[in-house]
């Protein structure tokens, strides 16, 4: 399994969310997006890094104007891969500019994951009817089994982020909160209010120091025919209003099927 499949297949674990992969690629709802293809000529499921073909708004037929929708609750999203990822007080001047107090987040293994993003906001196609109804109308223009369509993606306006690309990578911050632990999954006695600053890190396959604003999430469409199927599941709902047909969501879990984890 390559770094991109873990990391995708770690997040969809914890969150139910199909993760942005390399975290802060700048996507956009409406934005139709690959994946790559299976021998039977399918999209592949979305894991891993993705091309970005263009956005529906300006690419298909006369275009669509999209009215998309801010959700204004923030929430935080806190994750470590278990009992791979451990926390301890670094060792003033064991690399560069590190100084008593800091932090060394150590990574045992290839692929483990730190993930602390907060204030994440999700920005949303409001009407996906009137998508749907647009897709029918240029269905005829491309292959639709080969993409997926962005419905919505999260960002957060700020992210510590690193996947490590070796065995015992490492990460070394200054961190104004006290007592920082691992507890299971997360990184423990931190909170909305926590920040950080990168001094150090090794073995990195990527890594996210405190940036702003980054999108780490993304719900997917997957247009067959007449069917839109949203990747993410349960009735989708039209600002309250359940989709009476061809809007199907998937649980992202569901992804995760009959898959090598």
């Amino acid at each position: 399994m390559n770094l991109g499949e873990h990391y995708s297949k770690s997040i969809i674990r914890k969150f139910d969310l199909i993760p942005v992969y390399y975290p802060g690629t700048e996507v956009e709802p409406g934005d139709i997006i690959s994946y790559g293809t299976t021998i039977f000529d399918k999209a592949k499921k979305p894991f891993g890094s993705f091309s970005i073909i263009g956005n529906i708004t300006n690419t298909t037929g006369n275009g669509i104007s999209l009215e998309i929708k801010v959700d204004q609750n923030n929430k935080s999203y806190n994750f470590v891969s278990e009992n791979e990822v451990t926390v301890s007080a670094a060792l003033e001047a064991e690399v560069p500019n590190v100084i008593k107090g800091d932090v060394k987040f150590s990574f045992g293994k290839k692929g483990s994951i730190l993930l602390f993003g907060v204030n994440g906001k999700e920005r949303r196609i409001k009407d996906l009817f009137a998508l749907e109804d647009h897709l029918k109308i240029v269905q005829g223009e491309r292959d639709w089994n080969d993409f997926y369509i962005v419905t919505s993606v999260i960002t957060c306006e700020k992210v510590l982020a690193y996947q490590s690309n070796e065995d015992n990578g490492s990460l070394y911050v200054s961190a104004f909160a006290k007592n920082i632990s691992i507890s299971g999954s997360d990184i423990g006695n931190v909170g909305a209010a926590a920040n950080f600053s990168v001094k150090w890190k090794s073995k990195q396959s990527f890594s996210i120091d405190w940036t702003e604003n980054v999108t780490l999430f993304m719900k997917l469409a997957h247009f067959n025919g007449n069917d839109l199927i949203n990747h993410n599941k349960a009735n989708i709902k039209n600002e309250g209003k359940a989709s009476e047909g061809g809007l199907v969501e998937l649980v992202p879990k569901e992804l995760l099927n009959n898959e090598n984890l």
